[in-house]
């Protein structure tokens, strides 16, 4: 199991183990089961969570791993490739405001001669440890934090959505980034333009239709 990156080895009341194992690669989970062919019967002889320390040091390496990591050890590189310096430590309240500023300029290019594009953003969340510090940054950094592969779309949007669901919004982990004047200049039934991801856009309450992806290879 995964997704919430907890970390657990249960077995439920109907005898089927559930097994996660935490976030950030902190370790593996590993389950032995010893299965009987003859009466389609087994027996789990062990489950557990076997941590990175462990298993790095005391597990073998596994063949087909290797020849992965072999055959795409360029693109592995490239993790450790620096795209910059960092000038001052960004928190992650400044760095997902970043995302919805670099939505709303990326919309704006992209679209800005066809369309009145007004606001960028959505919901923006971000991965540990949730900050960037001073110094050179490499691209592994920056994906570690934002690893979604969410692709970036032009939206329309209702005038009282646009309003109630991305300007006043309730929700801690929307940002938004929206034209000097908006928020006193919304027409309730008017129709608006914006540029969102799609974990965002997909988000049936938000009432979001899409008229166009920006690229299929651009991320947050």
């Amino acid at each position: 199991e995964g997704h919430t990156h907890q970390r657990y080895v249960l077995k439920d009341s109907k005898g089927v183990y559930h097994l996660q194992d935490g976030g950030d690669n902190d370790g593996i989970s590993h389950v032995d089961v010893t299965i009987n062919y003859a009466n389609n019967s087994y027996v789990v002889n062990e489950a557990e969570f076997v941590s990175t320390s462990t298993y790095s040091t005391s597990y073998s390496d596994d063949p087909i791993v290797n020849a992965l990591m072999e055959k795409y050890a360029e693109d592995i590189a490239l993790a450790s490739k620096v795209l910059g310096k960092n000038d001052v430590f960004r928190d992650s309240y400044e760095l997902r405001q970043i995302i919805a500023d670099l939505y709303l300029e990326a919309g704006i290019e992209k679209w800005g001669s066809r369309y009145d594009v007004v606001l960028g953003g959505g919901f923006v969340s971000i991965r540990s440890p949730g900050y960037l510090a001073k110094g050179e940054i490499t691209y592994s950094m920056v994906q570690t934090l934002f690893p979604f592969d969410n692709q970036l779309v032009l939206c329309t949007v209702k005038g009282s959505d646009l309003r109630s669901k991305f300007i006043n919004t309730n929700n801690s982990n929307y940002f938004v980034h929206y034209r000097d004047g908006l928020e006193k200049s919304i027409d309730p039934n008017g129709i608006y333009y914006i540029v969102t991801d799609t974990y965002t856009s997909q988000y049936a309450p938000n009432n979001l239709r899409e008229v166009e992806m920006y690229s299929e290879s651009i991320f947050a």
